[in-house]
C-alpha cells in the first residue's frame, strides 16, 4: 500500500467501498490525490439526494459534508476537494450540481471528447506535481464506460469511454509513480454480454496493470 509501495488492487459492487478505501489511504498521506473515474459525481449529501443512496454520497463524506455517520468515517483527515479529479462525469443531480462547485477538476465526458483523453490526463500530471501530490488513489467505476460496450453495471449512461480509451488510461498510469490503491467497482459480471464481453476484457486489462505493476 501506500506506506510500503505495495500496489492494492480493491474490487467491489457498490462504489460507497471507496468512503472506506479513500480514508484508508488519508490516513497514510493526508494530501493524497484522487483519480475518479466515473460517469457520476457521487458528492450528493443527505439533503440533495434524490435516491438517499449512500453510494451516491461518499465523495461528500470524505470531505465532511454530509450530515450522518458517514461523515465519521474520514473525520480525523478530510479528502481536499482540489486533490481529486474527475474524469468522464456525464450525471450530475439538479441539486448536487451546488455541491460539485467545490470541486476544481472535473473533466466530463463533453470536455474529454473535445479535447481528448491524453490531453486532460497530461494536464491533471501537471497539476499533481503542482500540487505536490506524491501518492494517487485510483477509484475506477466501470460506468464511466459506454454501456453499448460494456452494459455490466447497475446504473448505466448515455456515451462514455470506450475501449481505446482504457489502453490510453493504462499507459497514462504506467508513467506515473506513487500510485497505491486502485479501487474497481460496478461490475456485475450477471449484466455482462457475452457476445461483447468488453466487460471480462476491461477487468482482465486492469488486472494485467495490476500484475506487471506501474
Amino acid at each position: 500500500m501506500i506506506s510500503n509501495d505495495t500496489l492494492v488492487l480493491i474490487m467491489g459492487g457498490d462504489h460507497v467501498i471507496s468512503l472506506g478505501t479513500i480514508a484508508g489511504s488519508l490516513m497514510t498521506d493526508e494530501n493524497i490525490g484522487v483519480i475518479y473515474f466515473d460517469a457520476h459525481t457521487d458528492i450528493n449529501t443527505e439533503t440533495t439526494s434524490v435516491s438517499a443512496n449512500a453510494h451516491g454520497m461518499h465523495m461528500a463524506a470524505l470531505m465532511g459534508m454530509c450530515k450522518s455517520n458517514l461523515n465519521e468515517v474520514s473525520s480525523e483527515r478530510r479528502l481536499k476537494s482540489s486533490n481529486v479529479f474527475w474524469i468522464g462525469t456525464r450525471s450530475v443531480d439538479e441539486k448536487e450540481v451546488t455541491n460539485i462547485q467545490y470541486a476544481e477538476n472535473v473533466y466530463t465526458y463533453d470536455v474529454i471528447n473535445q479535447r481528448g483523453l491524453r490531453t486532460c490526463l497530461d494536464e491533471i500530471a501537471l497539476k499533481l506535481n503542482e500540487k505536490n501530490i506524491t501518492h494517487l488513489h485510483i477509484s475506477f467505476d466501470i460506468d464511466v464506460m459506454n454501456p453499448n460496450m460494456i452494459p455490466a453495471t447497475g446504473v448505466p449512461e448515455k456515451d462514455g469511454l470506450i475501449q481505446d480509451d482504457i489502453s490510453t488510461i493504462m499507459n497514462w498510469l504506467r508513467e506515473r509513480t506513487g500510485v497505491g490503491v486502485i479501487d474497481f467497482v460496478e461490475y456485475n459480471p450477471l449484466l455482462d454480454d457475452d457476445t461483447l464481453s468488453v466487460g471480462k476484457w476491461c477487468v482482465s486489462t486492469i488486472y494485467d496493470l495490476i500484475k506487471n505493476t506501474i
